[in-house]
């Protein structure tokens, strides 16, 4: 199983389109923010379960990775992120948590 975190952003959606396009059949489990937000996985039509979580819990983290063979992250920060959202920092600290936590899977 694929187990992959930012599929609802910018790249995830390319990344989306990249396993429709290849006739990806394999299991595929995504983590969202909120599933409001996760049409477009529901409309790919791939074998893809969605989780309800953040990069922030751990617990969310070790969900996702439940039973996955590959870990991939599609959660991208930029500079902009920084002016936008004063928290940045922290969250910044926490996503890297979270992607050591996949590395390591």
């Amino acid at each position: 199983m694929l187990a992959v975190t930012g599929i609802t952003g910018h790249t995830g959606r390319y990344f989306i389109n990249e396993l429709v396009k290849n006739r990806y059949s394999g299991q595929l489990r995504c983590m969202v923010r909120t599933v409001d937000k996760a049409g477009c996985i529901a409309e790919s039509g791939l074998n893809a379960e969605v989780v309800e979580g953040t990069l922030d819990s751990e617990t969310d983290i070790r969900k996702l990775l439940s039973g996955a063979d590959i870990p991939l992250s599609n959660k991208i920060q930029n500079n902009s992120c920084r002016q936008r959202h004063p928290s940045f920092g922290r969250r910044f600290f926490n996503c890297i948590h979270g992607f050591r936590l996949l590395a390591a899977a």
